[in-house]
Order: structure tokens, then C-alpha cells, then sequence
């Protein structure tokens, strides 16, 4: 007999980044020199403080379960550096570690969201956001953003979406994709919205607000000046800002009732998150400013960089973005054109025939909620940045 997948799943795809890195590794083994400007890490390696802190735990055998929702060290130091970053004043009850930032968003949702909830979600998004809304067996309800407003939700775009389901807000700065980030003044506009619909509740997701061109720390709603605090969760990680990607350390802050919640769930699905990796996300969060500046200068000369090259290829144009380390650059002036007599309509066609042909991996928009764009990721060496972007000028001059 046959076995089929569970309904559950039957109606999930898979994660576009992840099966873009599968095509490029298929490509690698079969010889050719593929350049992935996909993937959501840094290319450097894990900060120093963090690797020799993890190193230190196994010799020091710790290496056991550790509570559901984390060690208390490490929901101090994280409790202890939101309250610095904005004046708040949690503490460790407030907070919930787990197996990464894709993982907390999962545990901190369904223990937030009932069967028939809505959730808002700004578009372009994170391609995970509906998927992990769909498990958690709530609605997402898609708010499109327009280029003229670097693709941020408005006040009015987000009051005219609160209906009677409305259950919750997801709110992602600096963006993944775009790299854009809130200023304090949106942000404030925006929390006069929220404070009106008590109903409302709010996800931060705060993964790359350490990875901001202009700021120590991305403007934040907490900031608003408006009460926001039985409302709001904030989530966020080691992976990006510290170059922790396979680490698995994600983490959510809010209600500790909601905390609690989530460590019910985390005790019965992944027990804890891995000890070993739980020491090195503490070491990098005490000790790991002066490699993150030195991580900052170097996004932002490879920001500079590469923004104006993108900027002269014929059909596309990009806007230079506050943080994170992605280009959301638009491509729909290559659409209805065609190479080599396979047509180009969509991002998809467009990041599926560069790679075919010229084996650079870029993200096309569809997945994100907005086609016409692909995601780039600039957290890669200039040189192979330069052959990238030169590859994607022959591709575009091959156009007709």
C-alpha cells in the first residue's frame, strides 16, 4: 500500500531558499562554478567568542537536556540586553529560547493563534510567514506595499485591514527581503493603530535589527511611546547578527504566560534547544559587539559596492536598503523578453534561466508575495560579487 503525507503537510512547500541551495549543490557536484546570492547567512565564519564558548561547554561536559524554553544565563543576558536596548524591563520569565529564530516564530504562533484567526502580513514578506501561519492553522491575510514606500505598511493600509478575525500583526525590520527598516516616526504612527485595536496583537521580528547601517539597534515599536507591552512579542536570533546560522538559537520575549506556553510545547516536540549551542549564542551576546561592527562596516562597503553595478544593468533597478544584507531589486524590465527563445514572464523565469545558463542562484519574488523582483544577497566577496554581477549582464545582454 501506498503512503501518502498527512494533510497537514500535503499543502506546505518547501522552503525556496533552501531548494535553490539544494539546485546550486547538485550543480557544484557536477563541475560547475556556481555563485549563490540565495542564501540567507553571512559568508564569514562564527564570531570567535562564540566558537570557543561552545568548544569550552563540551569539555566541560555540558552537553545534557537543558529546560524547554532555555538556561537561565541566556534568558538573562537576553531579557537584560532588550531592556538596554529599549528601556523595557523584562525579565527571564519573559523569555523563550528554541531551535532557531524559524522555530520560534512556529512555537511563539501556535501558542498565540486559534483555528479561524487572521493574521496580517505585509507584502513582500519572509517566505516562511504563511507557511508557519497555515500550520498553525490560522489564515494569513496578505497587506501588498508599494516601492514608492520602500514596500513599509502605512497606517492606513494596516487600519483598513483590521477586521473581526484579526488576530495578530507581522512586522519584520530591517526587512528580509527588502533591507529596509521602520523609522522611529513610522513606527510611532503605526502603534497609534495597534493601542486603538487592543485585540491586535504584534510579532517583531527583530533577526536582523542588529544589522542596521545607521543605528546600534533598528528603531522599534517599544519606542513608540505608546504602551505596547501586553501586545507586542519580539523574536529574533543568533543566526544573522552573529554568523550563527547552523547554531539553531532563536528566541522569543513577551507575556510570560505565553512563554510558558511555548516551553509546554517545546518540552513535547524538540525538549530544549541544543546545550552546546545555547553557551555560544551567551558568549556572543555579552561579548560579541566589537566583531559585530567590524561585520557591520564590512555589509556596508559591499552594500556601496555593489549597488551602483546593479544599478547599470539594462532593466533593473534597485533601491540602496537600510540593513540586513539583501538588494530587492527589480527585474520586471526583463520580463516579455526572451533567451534563447524561452520566454521570460515572471522572476521565476528570470532566476530559473540565470542560473541554467550562468550559474548564479538569486530568489525570484513570487514566494515573497511580490513578483517582478529577486532577492540578492550582498553577504558574499567582492570578487565573486563582480563575476555574478558580470554574468547577469551577459545573461540581460542575450535578452531579445
Amino acid at each position: 500500500m501506498k503512503v501518502t503525507p498527512s494533510k497537514n503537510v500535503q499543502n506546505i512547500e518547501a522552503s525556496p531558499t533552501l531548494v535553490l541551495v539544494s539546485k546550486a549543490k547538485e550543480l557544484m557536484r557536477q563541475g560547475k562554478d556556481v555563485i549563490s546570492l540565495s542564501v540567507g547567512e553571512p559568508d564569514w565564519p562564527t564570531m570567535d567568542v562564540a566558537k570557543k564558548a561552545g568548544i569550552e561547554s563540551i569539555e566541560q561536559n555540558f552537553t545534557k537536556y537543558t529546560p524547554a524554553t532555555g538556561i537561565l544565563p541566556l534568558r538573562e543576558a537576553i531579557a537584560q540586553q532588550v531592556n538596554d536596548d529599549f528601556g523595557t524591563q523584562y525579565q527571564p520569565e519573559n523569555v523563550a529560547t528554541a531551535t532557531g529564530g524559524k522555530f520560534v516564530i512556529y512555537s511563539l504562533l501556535y501558542s498565540l493563534l486559534n483555528s479561524g484567526d487572521e493574521v496580517l502580513i505585509p507584502s513582500p514578506y519572509w517566505v516562511s510567514y504563511p507557511s508557519i501561519v497555515q500550520l498553525c492553522g490560522a489564515t494569513s491575510k496578505i497587506i501588498t506595499t508599494s516601492e514608492q514606500n520602500q514596500f513599509k505598511l502605512t497606517p492606513d493600509l494596516l487600519e483598513k485591514a483590521i477586521g473581526p478575525k484579526t488576530r495578530l500583526l507581522l512586522l519584520n525590520s530591517p526587512s528580509n527581503p527588502t533591507g529596509f527598516l521602520y523609522t522611529q516616526e513610522e513606527l510611532n504612527e503605526l502603534a497609534k493603530v495597534i493601542v486603538k485595536h487592543p485585540q491586535l496583537l504584534v510579532m517583531s521580528d527583530d533577526i536582523y535589527n542588529r544589522l542596521s547601517f545607521d543605528h546600534k539597534v533598528a528603531p522599534h515599536l517599544l519606542q513608540s511611546g505608546q504602551d505596547l507591552s501586553s501586545q507586542l512579542f519580539i523574536v529574533n536570533g543568533v543566526s544573522k547578527t552573529y554568523s550563527m546560522t547552523g547554531w539553531r538559537i532563536g528566541w522569543a520575549v513577551g507575556d510570560s504566560a505565553i512563554m510558558s506556553a511555548m516551553g509546554k510545547l517545546q518540552s513535547q516536540t524538540t525538549s530544549s534547544a541544543c546545550s552546546v549551542s545555547q553557551k555560544a549564542a551567551l558568549a556572543a551576546i555579552q561579548h560579541g559587539e566589537p566583531e559585530l561592527k567590524t561585520c557591520i562596516e564590512l555589509l556596508r562597503q559591499r552594500r556601496d559596492h555593489v549597488f551602483p553595478l546593479l544599478n547599470h544593468l539594462p532593466g533593473v533597478n534597485v533601491l540602496k536598503p537600510d540593513g540586513a544584507f539583501y538588494m530587492w531589486t527589480n527585474v520586471s524590465g526583463c520580463f516579455g523578453k526572451s533567451y534563447k527563445g524561452q520566454p521570460i514572464q515572471c522572476s521565476q523565469d528570470f532566476a530559473q534561466l540565470l542560473l541554467e545558463n550562468y550559474s548564479v542562484v538569486v530568489v525570484p519574488g513570487e514566494p515573497f508575495g511580490q513578483d517582478g523582483y529577486i532577492r540578492i544577497s550582498y553577504a558574499l566577496q567582492k570578487e565573486r560579487m563582480n563575476e555574478a554581477v558580470d554574468r547577469m549582464a551577459k545573461f540581460i545582454d542575450e535578452l531579445v
